[in-house]
């Protein structure tokens, strides 16, 4: 969860806590946070309320039936069938002693007749009895009143007749015929009538039993509908319980992780409670305010204070009220928020501070993104429409350039600077869409490094060559110094550091006056057996940066002013470009800068070094060398790296000088037998001192030039004073090893890095693989230009096939196009290699493609193609390759 969400979440709390003080004197509806689980409750409450009522009047009313079942058994069945049976045991006892009674002579007939009306009063009292409780028909009833009557007269007859015949024959065989059926037909009507008493009593017993067990089922049920409601009350109180501790966790953990403190003031205006957090964020102990609420309210500013006074002491402010505070001798920033919480007699004030300060922070740098989102935008559109007049610029020069000429096609004179500013338009250009490729692949990630090993010595001339002219046109001074470099053969991306070092001396240069100094110095710091780190410092004293805008100075699109965009030109992109170039290579790069005085960019670039680097396996024979040049660091430099071949080594800082120490060496006879001399020197420069130095030595000593200048003008004038040959500035170890280990070299030979093709040179045959007819008739043309021949196919399968249908040695070298339908170049380069004829694995094959990318390179090199010439063709890089290659063929495809 965000901050500041867990920071709303605490602020919603704190509203529901206002719900929940008002919650005292409103209606249910509307609790807060646990008012469905207290309603559930409470209805629970009424249920078991119900439930327990219900069971006791029905617990009442069963013992009030069961008390008036037992009842009426006792009343009715039971007191019926005891009086039936009481009956029956009198009429048992009467039916035996009646023969006795009526035949025996002691009792005259008041006796007997006393004795019958006893019997008859005890059983008419029952009769009574039975008559009050008996729930059966009346019919029984008569039935059994007329029975005892009719034994009443049946019992008469039986008297009369006894006095007639007392014979105890002749009474007992009357009484058989007629008392004994009486007394057998009201035995039977007891027996009825104790019989239907005892069904109902069993009837009675019956219900009662029913309602017994009806009682006990809902006991039972009762039981366990309670026991279910009280192990769910419970394990609800206990699932609230571990909610309100989670809570309290949650509440404490939040306090823990939040900026914002609570404190709850009661309607003293008293402090009640105060979050933990408050001693981490405010510095003050809860128990602290608590205590006194002084002891924060002290921290306030005057107006913040009173301001939260009148709201704790107004009763009639409801709304939240908020502003944003400072607390004495903090920094920090608060905001101060207060919820009056006041409902009937509750009065309470919440009040919660929180530390803004990170949100501000962050909120600032939000607006700061957004402005430089806008800004971004707005320099994309504005690049759009300075790329539209940048691209347009050219190309107007372009077409406005060869229709001039085309007009003016008879005026030799005219079209050839119309050509001229063509070529100068058409590599602006160049430029432009090469920066806007490099930038595209930085900005999508796919932008890829090579590493291979490459001569620094190469690519330094080569910056230099390149730079030079530019910087002598422009009227600046261009220097490289290499005092402290040993390495010479590295491992990285030479392509790539190539664009970083041209891009950023470019710069200088198009920033400095007529009048002013480029200086490039080079230095390593070896961090491995297998690694340096080299050092490249760029300084100028050009028209230098304002120090605000140094920081966006690597930002794409970015340049200082409007106006130093429309006099200087440019993308705002090369600076960008460098910038992620170095990052992507590991490396650093970082500017100082004062306007009107120049600035200096600083490379810091890993490499690794390469095993054939800077040990020279040939031993040197030791001579004495003299090094003349105005320059004392560059004396200094050449004699370090001459003492590491082995050699004796002075210098003097001037012709005369370096004459002086000539002649007193002779004079010595320990004559010096070479002399490095610099051609530009003041007061008598190297041709003077050249001349002086044949007429004392002879041509006993070799002279070599050293100068940064193009050799090629003053070669012929060098040669015919005596000068052996030539090292181009700036100068490495390998470059006197050069001379120094043939030191017997003709005077004619020329160690410049820089291959010349001789105009001489016999036409050879190359073949050359190219789809496009424009671009076929360019490189025709240039390739007759350097001296070759060259027979154009269309397509790789073709020049697969022309190559295998000559005999060997009938091409010097192939030039192979990329894109080309049938079969691409890399595909053709791949069968060309694997054909079984000997010339297949040794004939040069270079990629000439608009395949531009260092990966593009990579590709070409593993299809075994030698080298590689990106479109547009740079006559010079051409040129280069026909000397590497073009009289060679004898080496294999990977050299």
């Amino acid at each position: 969860m965000d901050k500041f969400k867990i920071i709303e979440y605490i602020k919603d709390m704190t509203k529901t806590l206002e719900d929940f003080v008002i919650t005292k004197n409103l209606p249910r509806e509307r609790s807060f946070m646990f008012g469905k689980s207290v309603e559930k409750k409470e209805n629970r409450g009424v249920v078991m309320c119900f439930l327990v009522a219900v069971y006791t009047i029905t617990s009442i009313v069963f013992l009030l039936q069961v008390n008036q079942y037992t009842q009426d058994i006792y009343d009715f069945p039971y007191l019926v069938s005891s009086q039936a049976r009481i009956m029956k045991s009198r009429l048992y006892d009467f039916r035996s002693l009646t023969p006795v009674l009526f035949s025996s002579k002691d009792l005259n007939s008041a006796q007997l007749e006393s004795a019958l009306k006893t019997q008859e009063a005890l059983q008419q009292q029952s009769i009574t009895i039975i008559e009050d409780r008996y729930r059966g028909s009346p019919e029984e009833l008569q039935e059994l009143k007329d029975a005892l009557k009719n034994i009443g007269q049946r019992r008469r007859e039986l008297v009369e007749l006894t006095r007639e015949d007392p014979t105890v024959e002749n009474v007992i065989k009357r009484y058989n015929q007629i008392v004994e059926p009486a007394f057998i037909h009201f035995d039977d009507i007891l027996d009825r009538i104790a019989s239907n008493a005892d069904q109902r009593g069993s009837d009675i017993n019956d219900k009662s039993d029913r309602n017994i067990y009806g009682f006990v089922i809902g006991t039972i049920i009762m039981g366990i509908l309670l026991l279910w409601f009280i192990y769910t009350g419970s394990k609800d109180l206990n699932r609230a319980y571990v909610k309100g501790l989670k809570r309290d966790k949650l509440l404490k953990l939040l306090y823990a992780n939040v900026d914002d403190v609570f404190i709850i003031f009661n309607e003293k205006k008293e402090p009640e409670y105060v979050s933990d957090n408050s001693l981490r964020i405010l510095g003050f102990d809860p128990d602290a305010i608590t205590n006194n609420k002084e002891e924060l309210l002290n921290r306030f500013y005057d107006e913040d204070r009173n301001w939260l006074r009148n709201i704790l002491n107004d009763r009639t402010i409801l709304k939240t009220a908020t502003r944003n505070i400072e607390l004495k001798g903090s920094s920090q920033t608060f905001q101060l928020s207060v919820y009056p919480v006041r409902q009937g007699l509750i009065d309470w004030t919440v009040v919660s501070l929180f530390d803004e300060t990170e949100q501000i922070a962050y909120q600032r740098n939000l607006a700061d993104a957004l402005t430089t989102a806008k800004n971004a935008s707005q320099a994309k559109s504005d690049f759009l429409s300075h790329m539209s007049h940048e691209i347009r610029t050219p190309m107007n020069a372009i077409i406005g350039m060869t229709t001039i000429a085309l007009s003016r096609i008879s005026d030799k004179q005219k079209v050839e600077d119309c050509l001229k500013k063509t070529l100068l338009a058409s590599r602006h250009l160049l430029g432009l869409i090469n920066d806007i490729l490099d930038m595209s692949k930085i900005e999508s990630n796919k932008l890829a490094l090579s590493y291979e090993k490459f001569d620094l010595q190469e690519t330094v001339h080569s910056i230099y060559n390149l730079i030079e002219p530019q910087a002598k046109e422009k009227g600046v001074s261009f220097e490289i110094i290499t005092n402290d470099v040993n390495q010479e053969c590295l491992v990285g991306d030479q392509l790539r550091v190539n664009q970083v070092f041209i891009n950023v001396i470019a710069n200088a240069v198009k920033f400095t006056p007529r009048g002013g100094k480029v200086t490039m110095k080079l230095s390593e710091k070896q961090t491995s057996p297998e690694h340096i780190h080299l050092r490249c410092v760029i300084s100028d004293n050009g028209i230098g940066m304002k120090k605000d805008f140094l920081s966006r100075a690597f930002l794409p699109f970015e340049q200082e002013t409007a106006e130093i965009a429309q006099h200087f030109g440019g993308t705002g992109l090369g600076l960008a470009i460098t910038h992620n170039l170095v990052n992507l290579m590991g490396g650093s790069i970082n500017v100082q800068s004062e306007e009107g005085k120049g600035s200096t960019f600083t490379i810091d670039l890993p490499f690794g070094i390469s095993k054939d680097s800077a040990k020279h396996s040939e031993s040197l024979l030791e001579l004495r060398a003299l090094v003349i040049d105005d320059d004392k660091d560059t004396c200094e430099h050449a004699c370090v790296l001459l003492d590491q071949l082995g050699q004796k080594t002075e210098y003097a800082l001037s012709g005369k000088e370096g004459i002086e120490k000539i002649k007193q060496a002779m004079q010595d006879n320990d004559p010096f037998d070479i002399c490095f001399l610099d051609w530009k020197m003041p007061e008598m420069d190297g041709e003077a001192t050249a001349r002086e130095i044949r007429k004392i030595v002879g041509p006993e000593t070799l002279i070599i030039i050293i100068s940064a200048y193009d050799w090629s003008p003053i070669e012929g004038r060098a040669k015919e004073i005596g000068i052996n040959g030539f090292i181009a500035k700036p100068f490495f170890s390998s470059s006197f090893y050069n001379w120094l280990s043939d030191p017997s070299i003709k005077e004619n030979e020329s160690r410049d890095k820089d291959i010349v093709v001789q105009e001489n040179t016999k036409k050879k045959k190359v073949l050359l693989a190219e789809d496009n007819e424009f671009n076929a008739e360019v490189a025709q043309d240039f390739l007759d230009m350097a001296g070759y021949t060259a027979e154009v196919v269309g397509d790789g399968a073709q020049a697969v096939k022309a190559f295998e249908t000559h005999e060997p040695g009938y091409y010097s070298m192939i030039f192979m196009d990329i894109q080309m339908p049938v079969m691409n170049g890399l595909e053709a380069a791949q069968m060309i290699r694997a054909l079984l004829r000997e010339d297949a694995h040794t004939i040069p094959i270079v990629a000439m493609t608009a395949n531009a990318f260092s990966e593009d390179v990579s590709k070409s090199l593993n299809a075994g193609m030698n080298d590689h010439i990106s479109k547009p063709i740079d006559l010079k890089k051409l040129h280069a390759v026909l000397g590497k290659y073009g009289g060679r063929n004898e080496k294999t495809a990977k050299e």
